[in-house]
Parts: structure tokens; C-alpha cells; sequence
């Protein structure tokens, strides 16, 4: 009896032995680099949001990629993420005719430092030939003349063209203020100022507040004042509430905001504000699904979503309403920027 515990005992030991080593095998041929085995065929990127109000639209295209390397290595090839030839046009209809259509063209703007290759070839633009709601009888194509932008992408390589379809909702109207404020009066303990716009609620489902804020930088060794100026969201997704979207500043949250997006100084360096524009983005569902689905891609709930038919991404309608144009502030406000608690290291003057 003992002989066979004692046998059982060592073919145990055996086991275990063997387990370990086969871990350590393991986890010896890990790295921090990640293989990609799957190889397919790729599969086109698109994000394009397109705003009527811009002189040039801008679009990205990449692909996805695969490979016997680490995702890494190959994520630096500009053959494995680029397209080299591209035909990609938008076009405009109207009673299911295509009344219009222009075509986009690959620019040199490269990506930011990351893992992706610092070269061309994501990046394209189309200069907005078409012309505002006011200029109606005037020339050929108009907006007012469009119920729909079709996107379309013929891509080497691809089974189909690559197509995305998104309507032209008209303009939001401002509501409050009801006529623009020259003057932003922010101050520590609280802000009566009320923004809101007014808009089809059959197509506007997102709504998000952005603050364009121009400031000058003093240079001493040019002896000449440098002009900058940052964008920041300071209301995301804000309420809708049958056909209109109404929120306030918060004085705290916008000089937080501001303090973020600008970078600290050093005693040699001033700055003074210039002025400042307040700007409604409103959206269509495919944004709003698009944004609202990062939330359950974090959660591991389900993938982005994605409104582009043979590949992945988003083509999307927003439309800018300019609430307030070059604003300037209280000397109270200015007395905040200058020596509050969240901007008094970003180096601005009272004047």
C-alpha cells in the first residue's frame, strides 16, 4: 500500500514537473510585441465629417493590416496601412438623381508621432464648391438643391465600392441669446449666461458646445506679439429636449478647460486673450451612435459603430451654429484669467 502511494506520489511530482516546464516555455516566448497570424485581405478605414460650413472638407483613409510580424513592425510599412491608389468622390442628390459630384485629392499632411509611419497618404481633401443657402439662383449647385450626400470609394484590391449615404439637414437657429453678447462676464460664484439653438429634431440627435479661444504670446527675442488660439469642447452631449438644446457656462469648468489646453509658462513669457467664439455642433444619428458606442466599446459591450458599407468607420452630417463671434471679456473675468486658481500658471495680463 505505501509503495503504491510512494508510486502514485512520484508520477504526480512528474506531472507537476512537466507543467512547470511547459510554463516556463511559455512565458519565455512571450514579449511585449503583438503577432498578428491572421492573414486577410484588408479592409478600408474611413472618417469623414462633413460640415457644409467649411471651405475644404477633409477625410482619412487607412486600412487594416495583417501579417506573420508583430503588429508593431507592420503597423510602420505605409504599404500595409495606405491605399496607393485611390478614387474617391462625393456626390450630391436630390429626388434620387445625382444632380453633382467632385472628387477628393491625397495631401502631404502626415500622421502625428505614434506607432503609424510619418508619411503621406492618409489624408484627403476637397474644396467645397458648393455654395450657401443665400446665394440660391445665383450659380448651378447649391446646398438647398441637395437631400442627400452619397461618399463613394473605388479601392484596388476591394470586392465592392465602398459607399456611405448621410442626409443634409438644414441649419439650427439660435434661440438663446436671442441677439449675440459682445462681452462674456464669467466670475468665481456663478454665470447667468444661457446659450441654446432651435432645429429639426427629425435629423439632429447630437449636440456638443466648442469655444474657440484666441490669445496673443509675447516673444521677447522677436519683440512682437505671436497670434495662437486652441479649440476645446466645453459642453459634451448636451440634452436635447424636443426640438431644442439649451445649456450654460460654467465659470469653473471653462477656466479648467482652458488651463488644460494651454501649456504653463515661465516668468519670461506673457500672454494676453484676444477674443473668443462659442459654437453649437449639431449631429446627425450616425454621429450620435458613433460617439455614444465608444462608451460600450469600453465596457467590451460591442464594437464602434459603423455607417460605412464594405469597410469600417464613420461618414457623418454635422452643421456649426457660431452662437457668439469674437467675444471679449469682463475686467472681472480678465482678473480671473489672469490670477484664479486654475489659469493664474498660464501667464496672461489683465489688459
Amino acid at each position: 500500500m505505501y509503495k503504491k502511494q510512494l508510486g502514485q506520489y512520484f508520477e504526480w511530482m512528474r506531472y507537476k514537473h512537466c507543467i512547470a516546464i511547459g510554463l516556463l516555455i511559455l512565458i519565455s516566448s512571450c514579449s511585449n510585441e503583438l503577432d498578428l497570424l491572421s492573414i486577410r485581405d484588408p479592409v478600408p478605414v474611413v472618417y469623414f465629417r462633413m460640415d457644409p460650413a467649411d471651405s475644404i472638407f477633409y477625410l482619412t483613409l487607412t486600412k487594416s493590416f495583417s501579417g506573420n510580424d508583430n503588429g508593431y513592425i507592420l503597423a510602420r510599412d505605409p504599404d500595409k496601412v495606405f491605399y496607393e491608389t485611390t478614387d474617391i468622390r462625393l456626390e450630391g442628390w436630390a429626388n434620387q438623381y445625382k444632380i453633382w459630384q467632385a472628387h477628393f485629392k491625397p495631401i502631404d499632411i502626415t500622421k502625428e508621432q505614434g506607432i503609424f509611419p510619418e508619411v503621406s497618404g492618409y489624408c484627403y481633401q476637397l474644396k467645397n464648391d458648393l455654395l450657401p443657402l443665400d446665394m440660391y439662383g445665383l450659380f448651378p449647385f447649391h446646398y438647398d438643391q441637395i437631400d442627400c450626400f452619397r461618399l463613394v470609394l473605388d479601392l484596388p484590391g476591394n470586392y465592392g465600392p465602398v459607399l456611405a449615404t448621410v442626409a443634409l439637414f438644414p441649419l439650427p437657429k439660435r434661440i438663446f441669446p436671442v441677439t449675440p453678447m459682445k462681452v462674456l462676464d464669467l466670475y468665481p460664484d456663478g454665470s447667468n449666461y444661457k446659450a441654446g439653438i432651435q432645429f429639426n429634431p427629425q435629423f439632429v440627435k447630437y449636440c456638443d458646445l466648442v469655444c474657440l479661444f484666441r490669445y496673443q504670446e509675447y516673444q521677447e527675442y522677436q519683440e512682437t506679439w505671436i497670434d495662437h488660439s486652441v479649440e476645446f469642447l466645453l459642453r459634451k452631449n448636451i440634452q436635447i429636449l424636443d426640438d431644442e438644446a439649451v445649456t450654460i457656462i460654467d465659470p469653473e469648468l471653462f477656466f479648467t478647460k482652458v488651463a488644460t489646453h494651454i501649456q504653463p509658462i515661465n516668468n519670461t513669457i506673457i500672454r494676453k486673450f484676444k477674443s473668443l467664439d462659442l459654437i453649437f455642433l449639431a449631429g446627425d444619428v450616425n454621429f450620435e451612435e458613433y460617439v455614444n458606442s465608444y462608451i460600450n466599446a469600453g465596457n467590451l459591450d460591442s464594437p464602434p459603430v459603423s455607417n460605412i458599407s464594405h469597410g469600417y468607420g464613420l461618414f457623418t452630417m454635422v452643421r456649426s451654429v457660431k452662437i457668439e463671434n469674437k467675444m471679449t471679456m469682463t475686467y472681472r473675468t480678465l482678473d480671473y484669467l489672469s490670477s484664479g486658481e486654475y489659469t493664474k500658471q498660464l501667464g496672461f495680463i489683465r489688459w
